[in-house]
């Protein structure tokens, strides 16, 4: 299997590909996220609080590069919070729910092999509204 290219979370807006890329989330602040499970497409948000606070998923996607249906995209929040994520969050919003397990356990295996995501980074919105560690979701990858 060839070497996948790492690349840093520091570009604003971010776009990649996690079938072909690693995104290392170790200095992401907390940016909105939309994964396309069937491409491998990934977006990460703006880290402006400015473009946070008024826009949406569907506005910073609208201006992204990508030409994908909006809807086959998993949502939510990436972040780090020194106190209390140390391991960092993946919060996904809308939640995870029986209808779209399949993408969104996918999502988790795509998240699990990008740098800064491990065992005790917390999950939130999948399934339950409870934050679980990945390793309890994953537990045959740790």
């Amino acid at each position: 299997m060839a070497q996948k290219t790492v690349v840093t979370a520091y570009r604003d807006p971010l776009v990649a590909n996690l079938k072909l890329e690693t995104v290392d989330f170790q200095n992401v602040g907390n940016r909105r996220f939309m994964y396309n499970p069937n491409t491998g497409t990934f977006f990460l948000g703006s880290e402006d609080k400015k473009i946070q606070d008024r826009g949406s998923h569907a506005e910073e996607f609208g201006n992204s590069s990508i030409n994908e249906n909006f809807d086959d995209f998993i949502r939510g929040w990436f972040g780090y919070n020194r106190r209390q994520y140390k391991h960092g969050i993946i919060h996904f919003a809308p939640p995870i729910c029986k209808m779209n397990f399949d993408k969104g356990f996918d999502s988790l295996l795509a998240f699990y092999a990008q740098r800064g995501i491990d065992k005790d980074t917390k999950v939130r919105g999948f399934i339950s509204f409870d934050d679980v560690p990945m390793s309890s979701l994953l537990p045959n990858h740790f």
